[in-house]
């Protein structure tokens, strides 16, 4: 089975949830998946935590400019990025995980997950960013993503256009 056969059944599931921009109007050019997990935390856009609730909006907003094809950071190189790099790979560079990243609010978070094809961003697991340990953030993300697809691996790709085909600046 395709890995965009076990995307479908996985939503169909209630496993996976499509994401769809807050503004209907944006479409999705690209396409991102979220865990039950994500889900929740991206829906808590009430929460009493007025800093927590407004880097949920931001989030989402950010989620939206990527599914929206806008142009996106993205670094292959897990260190020395760029602040405005949004999307970048993680050590083991070999897992295929790489992690959202909505900077500049407080708290920060990082969300991770991997590209199931060309412009499918699948993300499984997040985490606030003070104190943050991506080696076992990287093996969390690792293991719910093997939980989610078996051994169907996310793209471990050399080129920015193997993850994201247009509207890309390397980071």
């Amino acid at each position: 089975m395709s890995i965009i056969s076990q995307l479908q059944q996985l939503t169909n599931s209630g496993r996976l949830h499509h994401w769809q921009p807050s503004i209907a109007s944006i479409g999705c050019i690209r396409h991102v998946y979220v865990s039950t997990t994500v889900q929740t935390f991206l829906a808590d856009i009430h929460n009493p935590n007025e800093a927590l609730a407004a880097t949920i909006g931001r989030t989402r907003a950010k989620l939206d400019v990527f599914c929206g094809g806008k142009t996106v950071v993205f670094s292959l190189n897990p260190f020395g990025k760029s602040p405005a790099t949004l999307v970048s790979r993680n050590k083991p560079v070999r897992r295929g995980i790489v992690e959202l990243r909505p900077t500049a609010y407080n708290p920060d978070v990082r969300l991770f997950g991997g590209f199931a094809a060309t412009d499918v961003l699948v993300l499984l697991t997040w985490a606030y960013k003070t104190g943050i340990v991506y080696k076992s953030e990287v093996a969390a993300c690792h293991i719910a993503w093997k939980a989610m697809f078996g051994n169907a691996s996310p793209i471990v790709g050399e080129t920015h256009a193997e993850y994201i085909s247009s509207n890309v600046i390397a980071g």
